[in-house]
């Protein structure tokens, strides 16, 4: 009797097809998205000015006053 069944000898041999620069870019994005899951503003000098515009291009948006195309 084998050790591995067929079906997870076949998961590995597919698993050592894998390109090993795709978890590298994996990896490298998931670091680089990080920052923006945390809650609340961004800590940065001007973060403020860009949730103001944000909610004015929203309410804008919402209030018809801006037609979207």
């Amino acid at each position: 009797m084998p050790l591995l069944s067929k079906s997870l000898r076949k998961h590995l041999a597919l698993l050592g097809k894998i390109d090993p620069f795709i978890p590298v870019c994996v990896l490298l994005s998931l670091l680089l998205v990080e920052p923006l899951l945390k809650p609340g503003l961004p800590n940065t000098a001007d973060g403020l000015l860009h949730f103001f515009r944000s909610a004015l291009w929203r309410w804008a948006c919402k209030s018809k006053f801006l037609v979207q195309a």
